[in-house]
């Protein structure tokens, strides 16, 4: 009897044990298939499904209004459409803060703003609703989705100013204390009007060097053979630049000549350029004066960012994103660049590494 009995205890455990497998297994099971996204989804905010034809759409509605495009590459495409998503999100997420913050604006506002954005978009253009409507066509968009993306951004401006309301002025103890660490961001730098022409290769550009020393007169070549065509018909006028708005190589060039002299030939990101300096306007030191309210406007907006960026990290963190594996960005726990960048200042840029570093040419215009 007791053999029988040990045997019977043995099976319900037995029973007992797989049961208990049997229903964990079923609960992951659930939990996998509920943290699933439905085949169509790009990314879930909070419950909320963005499909990738939603993505498709405000990137249309981002592309008739901006200008913004989808790059050619398959590795920048798909950055490319993994910051759309994570930009998407985090627009989702104000929408859900502004709403539950009551911050709301009139559809006549709405309109207004509408209205000012076509008039500078079709500045003088007969017809312009109609030019409107058709490149709102050609981009995969309509007017709808641009009254909404409208929407979308004065209400995010107005959250912004109510978030960023409580940051405090800087005192004038403060600003002075600004104003000597940042001085030499401050002051003005030397900078040079130039002309410049273009070209492909090498070859073509030391034939234009030699025109030159022979004689030739500047403005009538870069308006026969330079290739930049924005600036040929004005004689290669690149207007009066700072070094640093220049590529490294070009940069050292053109301030390396006196007044009216010709440079090159240089290679930059845009070809082969010869280059005339027209005029010097020499570096000037900036007077407490004449900079003590931009630069307390400056200290006040580096607060107003710095509560922004806070406030925006915490509703992020806080919100439930998920993505589809093809658009979860590389850090989705992160603020997208752009918001990451706002209004950030030059705080105590004038350490030995910072100017050097200034001075070096960034490649930020390519004659």
């Amino acid at each position: 009897m007791t053999s029988r009995l040990e045997t019977l205890a043995r099976q319900r455990s037995t029973q007992l044990v797989a049961g208990s497998v049997a229903l964990v297994l079923l609960v992951v099971f659930v939990v996998w298939r509920s943290e699933r996204l439905p085949t169509e989804a790009a990314l879930v905010v909070d419950g909320s499904v963005v499909t990738q034809a939603d993505l498709r759409r405000d990137v249309a509605t981002l592309r008739a209004m901006y200008g913004v495009e989808p790059p050619r590459g398959e590795a920048k495409l798909d950055t490319f459409w993994r910051d759309a998503a994570q930009a998407t999100a985090v627009s989702r997420v104000l929408d859900q803060a502004a709403e539950a913050e009551g911050v709301t604006v009139s559809p006549r506002k709405v309109d207004e703003a509408l209205a000012s954005y076509v008039q500078a978009l079709y500045q003088g253009a007969d017809d312009t609703q109609k030019q409107f409507t058709q490149a709102l066509a050609t981009a995969g968009t309509s007017k709808r989705a641009v009254e909404e993306e409208i929407r979308r951004r004065l209400v995010v401006a107005a959250l912004t100013s109510r978030v960023t309301a409580q940051a405090p002025a800087p005192t004038d103890a403060e600003v002075a204390d600004a104003f000597a660490a940042r001085q030499c961001t401050l002051d003005v730098p030397e900078r040079r009007r130039l002309r410049n022409i273009v070209v492909a290769t090498r070859a073509e550009a030391r034939t234009i060097r030699s025109d030159l020393d022979d004689g030739a007169r500047f403005v009538d070549l870069a308006r026969t053979r330079s290739a930049d065509a924005t600036t040929s018909e004005s004689g290669g006028d690149l207007g009066t630049v700072a070094r640093g708005q220049l590529e490294s190589a070009y940069g050292k060039a053109a301030f390396d000549r006196p007044p009216g002299a010709v440079f090159g030939p240089v290679e930059t990101s845009a070809g082969w350029n010869v280059g005339q300096v027209v005029a010097v306007d020499a570096p000037s030191k900036a007077s407490y004066g004449t900079v003590r309210d931009a630069l307390a406007q400056q200290l006040l907006l580096e607060r107003q960012s710095a509560l922004w960026k806070g406030w925006l990290q915490r509703r992020v963190a806080s919100a439930d994103v998920r993505y589809a594996d093809r658009y979860e960005p590389d850090h989705p726990e992160r603020l997208p660049a752009g918001v990451a960048s706002w209004a950030e200042g030059q705080q105590d840029r004038c350490s030995p590494d910072a100017v050097s570093d200034q001075t070096a040419g960034r490649p930020k215009e390519t004659p």
